[in-house]
């Protein structure tokens, strides 16, 4: 099982791939927040470059920065809830 993270900016978003059983990174990719007209997109295109089943991914884990917080914490995206960043 893999887990899907990413670090969600207004001018470059980070996507990595990791092994859910140890948080070993094995692909990641820096992409121009701009480029693209959603997330989604962004996503299917990382998985598209990568070599892998796509259902070995579970469930993504996205942290978004908020541009209008003033240098506060970022909220990680989990399934089901919002919680600040440690």
């Amino acid at each position: 099982m893999h887990v899907l993270a990413g670090d969600i900016g207004g001018t470059k978003t980070i996507l990595q791939l990791a092994e859910a059983a140890t948080p070993r990174g094995l692909e990641s990719n820096v992409y121009d927040s701009h480029a693209y007209t959603s997330l989604e997109l962004m996503v299917r295109d990382f998985i598209g470059s990568l070599d892998i089943n796509e259902k070995s991914i579970g469930l993504p884990v996205l942290r978004l920065q908020d541009p209008y917080a003033n240098n506060a914490p970022a909220l990680p995206i989990c399934p089901g809830r919002l919680m600040p960043a440690s």
